[in-house]
Protein backbone atom coordinates (compact mmCIF):
# COMPACT_ATOMS: atom_id res chain seq x y z
CA UNK A 1 0.00 0.00 0.00
CA UNK A 2 1.46 3.38 -0.86
CA UNK A 3 2.62 5.70 1.91
CA UNK A 4 2.00 9.30 2.41
CA UNK A 5 4.64 10.60 4.68
CA UNK A 6 4.99 14.08 6.18
CA UNK A 7 8.34 15.82 7.25
CA UNK A 8 8.31 19.25 8.71
CA UNK A 9 6.55 21.65 10.56
CA UNK A 10 4.59 23.59 8.02
CA UNK A 11 0.66 23.07 7.57
CA UNK A 12 -0.96 21.34 4.83
CA UNK A 13 -2.97 22.15 2.12
CA UNK A 14 -3.65 21.06 -1.56
CA UNK A 15 -6.38 18.67 -2.41
CA UNK A 16 -6.16 14.88 -3.37
CA UNK A 17 -8.50 12.78 -5.49
CA UNK A 18 -10.12 9.63 -3.85
CA UNK A 19 -11.53 7.37 -6.37
CA UNK A 20 -14.48 5.27 -4.96
CA UNK A 21 -14.97 1.93 -3.47
CA UNK A 22 -15.05 -1.26 -5.22
CA UNK A 23 -17.27 -3.24 -3.33
CA UNK A 24 -19.49 -0.51 -3.81
CA UNK A 25 -18.96 0.14 -7.29
CA UNK A 26 -19.59 -3.49 -8.35
CA UNK A 27 -22.89 -4.31 -6.98
CA UNK A 28 -24.07 -1.32 -8.85
CA UNK A 29 -22.67 -2.20 -11.88
CA UNK A 30 -24.33 -5.54 -11.45
CA UNK A 31 -27.91 -3.87 -11.12
CA UNK A 32 -27.93 -2.57 -15.14
CA UNK A 33 -28.93 -6.17 -15.84
CA UNK A 34 -32.05 -5.20 -13.98
CA UNK A 35 -33.40 -2.61 -16.32
CA UNK A 36 -33.42 -1.78 -20.33
CA UNK A 37 -32.33 2.30 -18.61
CA UNK A 38 -29.62 3.67 -18.39
CA UNK A 39 -27.02 3.60 -14.75
CA UNK A 40 -24.34 6.14 -15.01
CA UNK A 41 -21.62 5.99 -12.82
CA UNK A 42 -19.10 8.32 -11.60
CA UNK A 43 -15.50 8.19 -9.81
CA UNK A 44 -15.42 4.52 -10.63
CA UNK A 45 -11.74 2.90 -9.28
CA UNK A 46 -9.12 1.84 -12.12
CA UNK A 47 -9.35 -1.37 -10.92
CA UNK A 48 -9.19 -5.48 -12.88
CA UNK A 49 -12.46 -6.35 -11.12
CA UNK A 50 -14.15 -3.32 -12.64
CA UNK A 51 -13.00 -3.92 -16.20
CA UNK A 52 -13.39 -7.42 -15.58
CA UNK A 53 -16.80 -7.12 -14.29
CA UNK A 54 -17.64 -4.84 -17.24
CA UNK A 55 -16.39 -7.14 -19.74
CA UNK A 56 -18.63 -9.73 -18.46
CA UNK A 57 -21.60 -7.27 -18.37
CA UNK A 58 -20.77 -7.07 -21.98
CA UNK A 59 -20.83 -10.44 -23.04
CA UNK A 60 -24.27 -10.42 -21.28
CA UNK A 61 -25.71 -8.14 -23.23
CA UNK A 62 -24.75 -4.77 -22.10
CA UNK A 63 -23.33 -2.03 -23.35
CA UNK A 64 -20.55 0.14 -21.19
CA UNK A 65 -19.55 3.68 -22.68
CA UNK A 66 -16.75 5.31 -20.90
CA UNK A 67 -16.59 8.77 -20.33
CA UNK A 68 -14.43 11.43 -18.76
CA UNK A 69 -10.72 10.98 -17.58
CA UNK A 70 -8.78 11.25 -14.05
CA UNK A 71 -5.87 12.88 -13.18
CA UNK A 72 -3.07 10.41 -13.83
CA UNK A 73 -4.41 9.24 -17.39
CA UNK A 74 -7.13 6.94 -16.35
CA UNK A 75 -9.90 7.24 -18.87
CA UNK A 76 -13.48 6.08 -18.02
CA UNK A 77 -13.67 6.55 -14.83
CA UNK A 78 -17.43 7.82 -15.57
CA UNK A 79 -18.93 4.82 -17.36
CA UNK A 80 -22.47 4.52 -18.68
CA UNK A 81 -24.29 0.99 -18.84
CA UNK A 82 -27.08 -0.23 -20.78
CA UNK A 83 -28.96 -3.62 -20.93
CA UNK A 84 -31.52 -3.21 -22.90
CA UNK A 85 -31.82 -6.20 -23.73
CA UNK A 86 -29.83 -9.61 -21.78
CA UNK A 87 -28.82 -11.41 -25.24
CA UNK A 88 -27.01 -14.79 -23.16
CA UNK A 89 -27.49 -15.83 -19.82
CA UNK A 90 -24.19 -18.08 -19.66
CA UNK A 91 -21.08 -16.29 -17.94
CA UNK A 92 -18.00 -17.26 -19.82
CA UNK A 93 -16.20 -19.21 -17.19
CA UNK A 94 -12.74 -17.65 -18.23
CA UNK A 95 -14.18 -14.29 -16.57
CA UNK A 96 -16.08 -15.95 -13.81
CA UNK A 97 -12.99 -17.66 -12.27
CA UNK A 98 -11.05 -14.46 -12.18
CA UNK A 99 -12.98 -12.76 -9.82
CA UNK A 100 -15.69 -13.82 -6.92
CA UNK A 101 -17.64 -10.43 -7.23
CA UNK A 102 -19.26 -12.32 -10.41
CA UNK A 103 -21.48 -13.77 -8.61
CA UNK A 104 -23.27 -10.44 -8.37
CA UNK A 105 -24.74 -10.91 -11.63
CA UNK A 106 -26.68 -13.98 -10.31
CA UNK A 107 -29.29 -12.48 -8.86
CA UNK A 108 -30.27 -9.33 -11.80
CA UNK A 109 -29.79 -12.48 -14.35
CA UNK A 110 -32.54 -14.41 -12.55
CA UNK A 111 -34.56 -11.77 -12.28
CA UNK A 112 -34.43 -10.23 -15.53
CA UNK A 113 -34.00 -13.33 -17.82
CA UNK A 114 -35.56 -16.21 -15.50
CA UNK A 115 -31.97 -17.88 -15.60
CA UNK A 116 -28.55 -17.75 -14.90
CA UNK A 117 -25.97 -20.96 -16.59
CA UNK A 118 -22.99 -22.08 -16.35
CA UNK A 119 -21.21 -22.32 -12.61
CA UNK A 120 -18.19 -24.50 -13.20
CA UNK A 121 -15.79 -26.49 -11.01
CA UNK A 122 -13.44 -24.46 -8.93
CA UNK A 123 -9.66 -25.31 -10.07
CA UNK A 124 -8.86 -25.09 -6.47
CA UNK A 125 -10.92 -27.21 -4.71
CA UNK A 126 -12.59 -29.00 -8.21
CA UNK A 127 -16.18 -28.51 -6.53
CA UNK A 128 -19.14 -26.88 -8.21
CA UNK A 129 -18.54 -23.55 -6.94
CA UNK A 130 -19.10 -19.46 -8.42
CA UNK A 131 -15.70 -17.95 -7.36
CA UNK A 132 -14.49 -19.97 -3.76
CA UNK A 133 -18.20 -20.44 -2.73
CA UNK A 134 -19.78 -23.57 -3.07
CA UNK A 135 -22.87 -23.61 -5.37
CA UNK A 136 -25.14 -24.48 -2.93
CA UNK A 137 -24.39 -21.14 -0.68
CA UNK A 138 -25.03 -19.43 -4.10
CA UNK A 139 -28.39 -21.09 -5.17
CA UNK A 140 -29.63 -21.33 -1.04
CA UNK A 141 -29.98 -17.28 -1.85
CA UNK A 142 -31.48 -17.39 -4.83
CA UNK A 143 -33.99 -20.28 -4.79
CA UNK A 144 -37.98 -19.52 -3.29
CA UNK A 145 -39.23 -22.91 -3.52
CA UNK A 146 -42.79 -20.98 -4.58
CA UNK A 147 -41.44 -19.33 -6.84
CA UNK A 148 -41.17 -22.10 -9.63
CA UNK A 149 -37.28 -21.75 -10.87
CA UNK A 150 -35.87 -24.57 -12.14
CA UNK A 151 -32.20 -25.69 -11.61
CA UNK A 152 -30.28 -28.37 -13.35
CA UNK A 153 -26.62 -29.34 -13.05
CA UNK A 154 -24.78 -30.36 -15.89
Amino acid sequence: MDRIRIRGGRPLTGEIAISGAKNAALPLMAACLLTDGTLRLSNLPHLVDIATLANLLVQLGGEIRMNGAAEGGHAGRVRELTARRVSDTRAPYELVRKMRASVLVLGPLLARAGRAEDIRPCISCNQLCWGRRYRDYWISCLVNPSAGREFEWG
